[in-house]
């Protein structure tokens, strides 16, 4: 099965885990500038959204 930025992404926050730097340049490499400032903006609102432990 192949896998990518995105799908490492996605599963990372379903298993709310926190998602390193290195895999949103990754994901700018592989998908372009807006894909990587969409999965920013969407894993800022996923942390704010959780509670805080």
């Amino acid at each position: 099965m192949y896998r990518n930025s995105i799908t490492l992404y996605h599963q990372l926050l379903d298993q709310k885990m926190p998602v390193p730097d290195t895999l949103f340049s990754l994901i700018k490499s592989e998908h372009g500038v807006d894909a990587e400032l969409a999965a920013r903006n969407w894993y800022s609102q996923v942390r704010m959204s959780r509670p805080q432990e």
